[in-house]
């Protein structure tokens, strides 16, 4: 998260195809996914593009393209590679031109209160692990984001924030005990991320040095075995507070296809955030299973107001020729309206 709204399609390398057992043991051995993308997202409507996702062992490459009738193209890349026993890097990025969807800041904006922030926005993050045991793993990283704002056709021009190229340094721990990192049915994983934002790394003239703490508790249990086999129930609880004031790319947004999807992308902003998810993901037929969820959250700079709820009821298909990935699609509700998600792999 780190401030950089949610985007209409973005690949998770890391997740593959739920389904019926034989597939879920073929998936563990890697391979490859391909798949085009037709999709649609109540922000972007309807998407288009392609995708590739590449599991071996050691390593994992998800990346995708994708554009629509409201001229937005956007690309994105997740790379991670274990190249010993003890190490591993990741690197994430994804670059979007055409326009930011924006609600103005807080926890109390309106969907009448959309407008288009037309531009370039590109967020990149490179980070080293050192895996200290089986279970616990620390990291640096670098975080890099780049963002114009600029006049669109046939639109009045009214500048929200300015242009910007900052970056940022941090480092990172995580204990983790599920039993598979691309299909995870038992164990949990804590990470917590300290950022430092300097104002010597960032072309903002006004700009202080800020910094960022935040932590994600994920849980996965394998429920009703002998009712419905496969059955898992996934948590989620996540946080971050800002020291500071961070610039319009480091704060924390919620909405979208992978948080409070019942809400647009980028829909809460502000300094300080929190959420929750709980998700029911079943099996339904060989590459077919299903998803229902219930969470809630808030973003703001002062005090959070009431918790915004979200719901939903998904469908999960995983994607030939070996099925290490799977593409979902979600029906979310929110308090003020409701919208389609196409996406990859398992929202969390």
């Amino acid at each position: 998260m780190g401030g950089v709204a949610s985007t209409a399609l973005a690949s998770d390398p890391t997740a593959t195809a739920q389904t019926n057992s034989a597939v879920v043991e073929d998936s563990k051995k890697g391979g490859i996914s391909i798949a085009p993308v037709v999709g649609y997202d109540p922000t972007f409507k309807f998407v288009f593009g392609g995708a590739f996702f590449y599991e071996t062992e050691g390593l994992s490459l998800g990346t995708d393209f994708n554009l629509n009738f409201k001229e937005v193209y956007q690309l994105h890349i997740n790379l991670s590679h274990r190249f010993s026993d003890d190490w591993e890097y990741q690197f994430h990025s994804g670059i979007t031109k055409g326009f930011d969807p924006y609600y103005g800041e807080g926890g109390e904006t309106r969907p009448e209160d959309f407008t288009h922030l037309w531009g370039i926005k590109n967020s990149s993050k490179l980070k080293l692990v050192y895996h200290t045991s089986k279970i616990f793993a620390l990291g640096v990283f670098t975080d890099l984001r780049i963002r114009t704002e600029e006049a669109h056709k046939g639109e009045t021009f009214a500048r929200r924030a300015p242009d910007e190229t900052s970056g940022a340094v941090g480092m990172s721990a995580e204990v983790d005990t599920r039993d598979s990192v691309r299909n995870p049915q038992n164990g949990f994983r804590f990470t917590v991320d300290a950022t430092y934002m300097p104002s010597k790394f960032s072309t903002l003239a006004t700009l202080k040095d800020s910094g960022q703490i935040e932590g994600s508790f994920i849980v996965y249990k394998e429920i009703l075995d002998d009712v419905i086999p496969e059955t898992i129930a996934a948590f989620r609880v996540m946080g971050g507070y800002s020291l500071g004031e961070p610039s319009y790319m480091y704060r924390y947004a919620l909405g979208g296809a992978n948080q409070m999807n019942g809400y647009g992308d980028n829909r809460f902003r502000g300094k300080q955030y929190y959420l929750q998810q709980t998700e029911l993901r079943f099996p339904i037929w060989k590459l077919f299973s299903g998803a229902t969820s219930l969470g809630f959250g808030d973003a703001t700079d002062t005090k959070f107001t009431n918790p915004k709820l979200c719901y939903g009821i998904g469908l999960r298909i995983g994607l030939p020729p070996d099925w290490v990935s799977k593409i979902r699609i979600d029906v979310g509700f929110g308090r003020d309206g409701s919208g389609i998600f196409a996406n990859f792999g398992q929202t969390f």
